[in-house]
């Protein structure tokens, strides 16, 4: 039984130190410190020529497109006074620029130098504001002018509406 397990120990031994059993190898190489790429600073000038250079190179032809222009007032009647309404100190609040738009088209079918004798210009004016019109330094026939009647009308609207009465009233509409 001896001979059996010396001969068992002897083959394991064998078998051990032919296939890589007892010291480790040693690396006798010597380690290498890391390679780091570096990136150099860029003035300004030269940024803008990579910049140009990568999109004059990489960058997709892009198709032409074309935004559609939305007006806004396209569903009012008078809706392409109302934008110079507003530059001239209407509020841009949908309740005011709807009965705005409502007393243009009633008054003068959005015609700005429209003229029934006593009343001018697209918010048709009445001559018995001619003195409130001379002290701004204007004239009852300059009222034909839009830039000028939407003013005086906003003038008129926003001094009642200031002094809690009704701004419409001058156009017979109720609030």
């Amino acid at each position: 039984m001896y001979k059996y397990l010396m001969a068992l120990a002897l083959t394991f031994t064998g078998l051990a130190v032919a296939y890589g059993g007892g010291n480790p190898p040693v690396d006798i190489a010597p380690l290498a410190s890391p390679v780091y790429d570096t990136v150099d600073i860029l003035s300004p000038e030269q940024q803008i020529a990579r910049i140009e250079a990568l999109n004059a190179s990489t960058a997709p032809l892009m198709p032409e497109t074309t935004v559609p222009v939305v007006d806004a007032f396209a569903s009012y009647k008078c809706g392409v006074w109302l934008p110079l309404a507003i530059s001239q100190g209407w509020p841009d609040n949908p309740i005011v620029l709807k009965t705005l738009d409502r007393v243009m088209w009633r008054e003068s079918r959005c015609t700005p130098d429209a003229d029934s004798g006593p009343d001018h210009g697209l918010m048709q004016i009445n001559q018995i504001h001619s003195d409130y019109i001379d002290q701004l330094g204007w004239t009852h026939e300059g009222m034909k002018d839009a830039t000028a009647n939407l003013r005086f009308a906003y003038l008129l609207w926003s001094g009642r509406e200031k002094n809690g009465q009704c701004g419409w009233t001058p156009w017979s509409i109720k609030c």
